[in-house]
């Protein structure tokens, strides 16, 4: 199908405590967020998504690809420290 970006947010969202999305602040979430790197779920997290993009990378716009390629730079740059993630674009 087709994907069209709209740059006016029309989605009404509530937040609640057990979100997957949404707010990302605080000191709470810092700790979840460290909780998720200690325990691997980032990595696994990451990995699975990578994994998923790696599947269709060849189709990405190439602006959407750039912004993939900085995007893996950076996490593997936090992998040294955190763990490896890989990701490879066959071109």
């Amino acid at each position: 199908g087709d994907v069209i970006y709209d740059t006016v947010p029309s989605m009404l969202y509530r937040q609640h405590g057990q979100n997957a999305l949404g707010l990302n602040r605080g000191v709470e979430a810092m700790l979840r967020r460290i909780g998720m790197v200690a325990s691997g779920e980032r990595r696994e997290w990451l990995n699975a998504n990578n994994q998923a993009l790696e599947n269709i990378w060849y189709e990405l716009p190439p602006q959407s690809l750039r912004q993939l390629k900085r995007a893996v730079r950076q996490s593997q740059r936090m992998n040294r420290t955190y763990g490896a993630i890989s990701f490879t674009t066959r071109a």
